[in-house]
């Protein structure tokens, strides 16, 4: 399933780009019908807006308080609110207490919904807009669950994941960056077992004390954060029935992998940042511009603050939304791509042309985004899954795929269908592309964080499997498959001059579960005296880039570590030469 973002008539977001004015804040669906025939007979389930607020982008020289000032001159008893800094984005709630006297222009009544129609047709126009759009609840997308049990989880082998288990099983690049994903969705359960070890936790943030603690303007984010009740609680069952759906689509990224228990997630280390983005649109767009901040910082800082977060998870959407309604939200995306991060979205669950339909963020235009619909276990277009080669990116497994559920729910695993659970495969599979042992996919080795996102999203499309009936169903015309990825990202990544150390660090057993053996070897032989004179420094490091071991080598050129004591994790080991750097991957595994 994937949760929809359904319009209110409370909310307006400003663009400086036209928009198709909607009689009473909402265009009609019968509007929609007239102006393309193709949907005569197509009924869309369209909720109505939050009553008087709106969602408005501006330009970002645009001096707000002059702005906001003029407004509520021409508009009396108007408010104004961030929903985010970085995009420029406000909401605006007309307030009901107005009389005859002060409402422009003058034909108008006190109907809110009226003077919410009038001032977004006033924005539109307005010379620092980018864009105007009218807020949007979220609720869920989809066929209904099945509460039966399955005892496999097909869509793995059936994408190629355990070829690139292989490989890498996630956690951190080659140089040690924590790989975040963020998943935003209506909420989570935080205490599933098979969560544990892969939620991200903000080192930076003390819990429940009710201080920023970071200053980063968001309080008590230690585990993520909910743009609802403002910290990181996430049972939102006490405004929106469930959980559920957020936890499968986790479930599906990040189950902890090997560990006996339930599942097995895409990755099975990994750090997932929970963003709870629930009832609308407002919400979701401070939930993509928490990640925006905490990626933008850990650039600057060279990850020193913030977190690596690489790729975002969104199985929410308006159904049958337009992308020139709502820019605010489409802008985002774009924004998101220039500090490095890829997101990945499910499309609408109806079937049918994807345009007809109309969809947000499906119909969104980004190269840093990855629209998705759904296969079923033969591999043929799901039943509730729309087509489009100009929107629709891959397709993925969408149909009975197994997860996980909240505790409180009974069994533990369930099966559900919908393009919500085909989306998180496709993120989940570009958040491990970035762990395997390539110190090219390294922030600090980037051209630019951008190209790093666009080299990912290219080799998944480029990984695709070539199926003759989905050959109309997207771009690709093709079903996800990770090891294809992995040999395609291998020709996309820039060719770079290995460092001029001559020595090769061998390490064995690698995976481990206690003593390994460490050699450095000079031109295939065993280091000459030359090379032993000067002192090698080496390191052990975990995921979390923490120095465990640092040591000063002198000869011989060879030594053992003891794993015994570590926990199951991937570590790193770091040899500085006296002509370069050397790291490798360690896997301990008892």
């Amino acid at each position: 399933m994937r949760k929809h973002l359904f319009l209110f008539i409370t909310s307006i977001i400003i663009c400086v780009c036209p928009l198709t004015y909607c009689q009473n804040g909402v265009e009609s669906l019968n509007s929609i019908i007239s102006k393309n025939s193709k949907i005569e007979n197509l009924k869309i389930p369209f909720s109505p807006n939050i009553n008087n607020q709106l969602l408005v982008e501006l330009l970002p020289e645009t001096n707000t308080t002059v702005f906001f000032s003029d407004l509520e001159k021409k508009f009396p008893n108007t408010q104004h609110s961030i929903v985010s800094k970085s995009f420029n984005i406000y909401k605006i709630v007309v307030s009901s207490q107005v009389t005859i006297d002060s409402i422009e222009p003058k034909n108008l009544s006190t109907d809110n919904s009226q003077r919410t129609t009038a001032i977004h047709s006033f924005l539109k126009n307005n010379k620092n807009v980018v864009g105007v759009s009218y807020n949007a609840l979220v609720s869920p997308r989809g066929t209904t669950p099945n509460d039966s049990l399955y005892s496999q989880q097909y869509y793995l082998p059936k994408t190629s994941v355990p070829q690139l288990w292989d490989i890498t099983q996630g956690g951190t690049t080659a140089c040690g960056d924590t790989i975040v994903l963020a998943v935003l969705d209506r909420g989570f359960d935080l205490k599933i077992k098979d969560f544990s070890g892969n939620i991200y936790q903000n080192s930076a943030e003390i819990p429940n004390n009710g201080i920023d603690d970071d200053g980063n303007g968001y309080i008590d984010d230690y585990q993520g954060y909910n743009f609802y009740s403002m910290n990181d609680n996430h049972d939102n069952a006490q405004f929106d029935g469930d959980q559920y759906h957020g936890n499968e689509c986790a479930g599906i990224i990040g189950a902890r992998g090997n560990n006996i228990t339930g599942i097995s997630g895409i990755n099975w280390q990994t750090k997932m940042l929970f963003l709870s983005a629930s009832r609308s649109v407002e919400y979701v767009i401070g939930a993509y511009d928490y990640a925006y901040k905490m990626r933008k910082l850990y650039n600057d800082t060279k990850g020193v603050k913030g977190a690596f977060i690489a790729v975002t998870s969104c199985s929410l959407g308006i159904d049958g939304a337009r992308p020139e309604d709502n820019l605010p939200f489409c802008n985002v995306y774009d924004k998101l791509g220039q500090v490095g991060i890829l997101n990945v979205v499910a499309a609408t669950n109806m079937s049918g042309d994807l345009y007809t339909i109309g969809d947000v963020p499906g119909l969104c235009k980004s190269d840093y985004l990855i629209v998705v619909n759904s296969t079923d276990a033969n591999d043929k277009l799901a039943n509730f899954s729309p087509t489009s080669t100009t929107y629709i990116g891959i397709s993925a497994p969408g149909t009975d795929i197994l997860s996980t559920e909240p505790l409180k729910y009974v069994p533990q695993f369930q099966i559900d269908s919908g393009n919500s659970f085909a989306a998180p495969q496709v993120a989940g599979v570009a958040a491990l592309l970035y762990s395997i042992s390539d110190t090219r996919l390294c922030p600090k080795n980037f051209v630019s964080p951008s190209d790093a996102a666009l080299k990912i999203k290219n080799a998944i499309y480029k990984g695709a499997d070539k199926i003759n009936s989905l050959s109309n169903a997207s771009k690709t015309g093709g079903r996800l498959n990770a090891f294809n990825s992995y040999k395609a990202l291998q020709i996309l990544l820039p060719t770079v001059e290995t460092p001029t150390t001559n020595y090769e660090l061998r390490i064995a057993p690698n995976p481990t579960d206690g003593i390994i053996n460490c050699q450095l070897i000079f031109d295939g032989l065993r280091a000459n005296n030359n090379y032993q004179l000067s002192p090698i420094n080496y390191q052990l490091y975990d995921n979390l880039g923490r120095v465990l071991i640092q040591k000063q080598l002198t000869a011989p050129m060879q030594f053992t570590i003891d794993c015994s004591a570590f926990p199951p994790s991937i570590y790193f080991l770091r040899c500085e030469t006296v002509d370069g750097v050397i790291t490798k991957k360690i896997i301990v595994n008892h």
